[in-house]
């Protein structure tokens, strides 16, 4: 490829990348469009609402429900006047008020009955019972006759009806309450003569609201007076929504940009993955659709679920991709989804800890029973915030959030799990789940392995136990270093003859027929092989890492020496014999280059002891180091101690010498002096 196409190849990828950014910022800010102004939330009555909402102007409402019940008897010529009824209740609790402040007073009885009395309407007798009453009697006493003054001024009270009413107290109502009750009785008829008593009627139920003024709190149910507030302010309302769709789109597309740096700038490997970026861009879209749906949905608590669909995309990201970008995206989410929202601090603050806390608690390369433990741990965690919530917003007490709040936790780890089966199927980066499937040894390509080249399994597989062992030692990933370690050498399946761990009869060399350079040539063919099916197979950009690092740029010296010494000149670039690398920059990555060479020389030299083990490992490591094959690497000295103790440990318990039977000893001796005859009957033919 020449500089001018790299060039045009770059400037598509920025152009790919552009376009999708632009993409996914109109589908956010069609969902913002659809949700505030195509879709608008609808209360209903006793619905119960995760959001304060103001008035954003001065106006006036009607209370259409009280209207309604004046509005039904307007035929018979008369109606109920609402307000006697709040003004008679108020005299009532007046009443009662000076009653509490005289009863402990230093006055004498017969003057606080006096005083009282030319202020209110109970009788002396009634004042003075009360004067002498306990506390809890006069709450009783306040509170019964509240209850029945609503009664009979919820009917019609003409002066005649109340008249009768009190003259027959003594004769009919015997208790305390009611005469109180009675007492405070006014005439609630409005009498009228007009054919339209509609607007004669409206402006008794007409209220004035002010800008500013909290029409429903968080956590309160929605009541008929409610919506009559919200009708009264509905112009002024889509007025705010515009403002508050505008607001969420420059705050959208400044996170977009803030996630777009992170990317570009930090991880790089992900940002130059399309398939991965679609894949990041779904899950972030799909999460705030799902969180918009559940909140408009008119279950009573329904909207504690809205962390569900959060967590679940925190999960994924932080075990599929990163979990800082993990932490950075939903916690951008959260706050998004609290302003889409009237900005609820409470809701904010819950759906912060749900997407917080998979961060905190896993990688990338968390496996299930870690997941599945948080899931647990959030579902705990949850529960105590909607505890919290409920008992600093004094709501009424109910289980259904405790519940609701709980399943979002341990339902969310569940459903990410589900949802990383499925996207296994369609994106490459590396899970903890695809890593234990590609450590099964009976999976497609390793059986090929088996079956074309079995020299090459076996020594893949004592790799596989070298490295395994060997990053439990330095806390490196023990699954990822037995993984890479299976597949490194997969190139060796297309031409297995030319690899001496699959010679059956080591006399047959092909390399003996061939030139130094083409067997160079062979040899290196394993890992450009190596990697054209590993990606046909679809293994993760880290498992191809491993078959690029394993030889690093170590010099193929038994060809190296085999053209030195044809050369006239002995003049050889070992260059020309090199792997082309790149050196291994993991701690896995050079866990694998490591035991590669170092299984191969035990193997060929059929050591047993462990002090000869321990000579080969030692000078490998020795030998690596001052090739500078571990430059890149991020492996200590201390860490290169336990790497070896951990290689000769595993090799000695692989290549122990086994204890001869007599059997042995015998065959042995036989084997033995039928070569000292062999030699003798030659000696004797010369």
């Amino acid at each position: 490829m020449t500089g001018t196409d790299e060039k045009r190849v770059a400037s598509i990828g920025i152009l790919t990348r552009i376009l999708m950014g632009i993409l996914v910022f109109l589908v956010t800010v069609g969902l913002f469009y659809t949700h505030l102004f195509l879709f608008p939330i609808k209360l209903q009555i006793g619905q119960l609402v995760p959001f304060t909402i103001a008035s954003p102007v001065d106006t006036e409402w009607v209370d259409s429900e009280e209207y309604a019940k004046v509005m039904s008897k307007s035929d018979e010529g008369w109606v109920l006047d609402p307000t006697v009824a709040d003004g008679a209740l108020k005299k009532l609790n007046d009443f009662f008020s000076e009653i509490y402040a005289l009863r402990d007073s230093d006055l004498p009885l017969q003057s606080r009955v006096i005083q009282l009395g030319l202020k209110y309407p109970p009788d002396d007798l009634v004042i003075q019972k009360l004067l002498t009453s306990d506390f809890e009697s006069l709450s009783r006493y306040q509170g019964d006759s509240a209850k029945l003054l609503k009664q009979y001024l919820s009917t019609r009270m003409d002066l005649e009806t109340i008249n009768t009413l009190q003259s027959n107290l003594d004769i009919v109502y015997v208790s305390l309450s009611d005469q109180i009750a009675v007492s405070f009785l006014e005439p609630n008829l409005i009498v009228y003569q007009a054919d339209n008593p509609e607007e004669l009627f409206r402006d008794f139920f007409t209220f004035k609201i002010r800008k500013g003024d909290i029409i429903i709190s968080e956590g309160q149910q929605v009541t008929k007076q409610v919506l009559d507030k919200l009708d009264a302010t509905r112009d002024a309302q889509r007025r705010q929504d515009f403002l508050t769709f505008v607001g969420l789109a420059l705050m959208f597309f400044i996170m977009l940009l803030l996630w777009i740096y992170y990317l570009s700038r930090f991880k790089l490997q992900l940002w130059s993955d399309v398939r991965s970026l679609l894949t990041l861009s779904f899950i972030m879209l799909f999460s705030l659709a799902v969180c918009i749906v559940i909140i408009r949905i008119p279950f009573p608590h329904f909207y504690y679920a809205v962390s569900l669909p959060l967590i679940i995309g925190s999960i994924l990201v932080c075990i599929i991709y990163d979990p800082i970008f993990a932490l950075y995206l939903f916690g951008a989410l959260s706050l998004l989804v609290s302003w889409l929202f009237g900005f609820n601090t409470d809701l904010l603050i819950y759906n912060l800890v749900g997407v917080v806390a998979p961060p905190v608690f896993l990688t990338r390369m968390s496996g299930r029973g870690r997941v599945i433990k948080l899931g647990f741990i959030l579902g705990g965690i949850n529960a105590y915030l909607v505890g919290v919530v409920v008992l600093v917003g004094i709501q009424s007490y109910s289980i259904a959030p405790f519940v609701i709040g709980a399943f979002c936790g341990i339902a969310g780890a569940i459903i990410a799990l589900g949802s990383q089966l499925f996207l296994d199927q369609f994106i490459l980066p590396l899970t903890r789940t695809k890593l234990a499937d590609l450590a099964d040894t009976n999976s497609k390509l390793l059986q090929q392995l088996v079956l074309k080249a079995p020299g090459t399994y076996n020594h893949s597989l004592v790799m596989s136990q070298m490295a395994e062992e060997a990053a439990r030692s330095i806390g490196a990933d023990p699954l990822l270093s037995k993984v890479g370690a299976l597949y490194h050498d997969i190139g060796k399946v297309l031409q297995p003859q030319f690899f001496a761990e699959n010679l059956q009869d080591k006399s047959k060399n092909p390399h003996s027929r061939l030139e130094p350079k083409s067997s160079y040539n062979i040899i290196l063919q394993h890992i450009e092989k190596g990697v054209e099916l590993a990606k046909k197979y679809r293994l993760p950009d880290e498992i191809i890492d491993f078959i690029t690092t394993h030889h690093g740029t170590s010099v193929m010296k038994y060809f190296y020496h085999q053209a030195s010494e044809s050369d006239e000149n002995g003049l050889v670039d070992p260059e020309e014999y090199s792997y082309p690398g790149p050196i291994p920059f993991s701690k896995e990555t050079t866990l694998v280059n490591l035991a590669d060479t170092i299984e191969a020389i035990v193997r060929a030299r059929e050591l047993s002891s462990e002090t000869q083990i321990r000579e080969v490992v030692d000078s490998a490591i020795d030998e690596k180091i001052k090739t500078n094959q571990l430059a890149n690497s991020d492996v200590s000295v201390r860490d290169l101690g336990r790497i070896a103790d951990s290689f000769v440990s595993v090799l000695v318990g692989i290549h122990h010498g086994r204890i001869k039977y007599p059997e042995d000893i015998e065959r042995e001796s036989n084997l033995r002096e039928q070569a000292s005859r062999s030699s003798v009957s030659e000696e004797k033919r010369k």
